[in-house]
């Protein structure tokens, strides 16, 4: 019962139905598809619904993605083994096969819970630790005008060029897709228009996670007076979790990242929990990992691009002797025009991008201006 891909079919999958009417058919008979709708189960499950290779028929579908991924997180699908190996390692018992790729960090061999797959989830001194990868790539743009073309002739070889060699012969215009910063959504509005109906955390369990320590309901203002700061654990880069201003506050790895685990330790926080038969979370990896697969795409830990306002106003300032209050040794007094009724202040609207190269010397102005990539005077 384990072999799902034997040459000889269970059941016809095409039935025929009535005579056809019509002479251009090529098919004597009308044929019945399931084009469109939702297979029949394969076998009998079992009442418990636990997956079971000796006497239950699992979900049978292994995801290949012969496309363009979205998504890097679409490499969780790709198995470990050879393919000759392939069906023979496909398992999702959790006692079953051992995966030589995920060993905890007691050093003991994991049962991982899909055994053709890599374990993202592990992270330790002995473990592979396969989700740093993931600080390192990205999806390209699919848009029309995101990224301009080198002519690989031109730069397919010579000094300077290692970079541009194709398929690598292309120069960002900054025209990508924006991403939510996942850190700084405080509106439950924002939050469900991300998720868009997909199972995962709720937003007050994420913002739970995002705090670190301790559930407060989902309240933003929830703050522990022995912890530095109102959200202890952001998502951040990989290595980071132990630059912490305080002891006990360090984390590994996978728990900074979006495949961070819930606040009871049980599983992941955005997991796609569907048990219903024709998507069993618990029976294929694709509906497991679907809602997390999916955020990378859409959310950073990070941001890039800041608008800013600036208001310049004018005030009179005297001499004072240094103090608590002035250490400077002035005194701001009133603006400019108030006993006249003639105050003037100039307002502008910048666009930084923090993204583009821009070097730092104090007191030194350098490429700075490179990164405002907007600038509006109102008045």
């Amino acid at each position: 019962s384990r072999n799902l891909w034997t040459s000889e079919p269970v059941s016809a999958n095409v039935a025929a139905g009535a005579m056809g009417n019509d002479n251009n058919q090529i098919f004597a008979h009308s044929l019945t598809t399931t084009l469109g709708y939702l297979n029949t189960t394969y076998g009998t499950p079992r009442a418990d619904g636990t997956p079971n290779d000796a006497t239950g028929h699992p979900f049978p579908w292994l995801q290949w993605n012969n496309r363009p991924f979205v998504s890097s997180l679409e490499l969780m699908q790709v198995p470990y083994s050879k393919s000759s190996r392939l069906l023979f390692d496909y398992t999702f018992d959790r006692n079953g096969g051992v995966n030589p790729y995920n060993v905890p960090a007691n050093g003991d061999v994991a049962h991982t819970e899909y055994n053709h797959l890599l374990n993202f989830f592990e992270s330790g001194d002995n473990t592979a630790n396969f989700q740093r990868i993931f600080d390192y790539l990205h999806s390209p743009s699919a848009y029309s005008g995101a990224y301009t073309y080198l002519n690989p002739l031109m730069f397919g070889s010579g000094f300077g060029t290692d970079e541009l060699h194709p398929p690598f012969n292309r120069v960002s215009n900054f025209r990508d897709p924006g991403k939510i910063n996942i850190n700084t959504i405080f509106d439950p509005a924002v939050y469900a228009g991300l998720m868009n109906g997909h199972l995962g955390p709720s937003y007050t369990n994420w913002i739970d996670s995002r705090r670190g320590y301790g559930g407060a309901g989902g309240s933003l203002i929830s703050f522990n007076a022995n912890m530095p700061s109102l959200f202890s654990n952001p998502i951040r880069p990989a290595g980071s979790g132990d630059i912490v201003p305080l002891p006990g506050l360090e984390r590994s790895d996978v728990e900074l990242s979006l495949l961070r685990n819930n606040q009871a330790g049980t599983q992941a926080l955005i997991a796609s929990n569907y048990t219903d038969q024709a998507r069993n979370a618990r029976r294929n990896s694709s509906f497991k990992y679907q809602s997390l697969q999916r955020m990378d795409n859409l959310v950073t830990g990070r941001s890039n691009v800041f608008g800013i306002w600036v208001t310049m106003g004018y005030f009179e300032v005297a001499a004072t002797p240094p103090s608590s209050v002035n250490p400077a040794g002035y005194q701001l007094g009133q603006e400019v025009g108030a006993d006249r009724g003639d105050i003037r202040r100039h307002r502008a609207f910048y666009m930084i991008d923090r993204s583009i190269p821009a070097a730092f010397e104090p007191g030194e102005n350098h490429n700075v201006d490179k990164t405002i990539i907007l600038r509006r005077i109102i008045d």
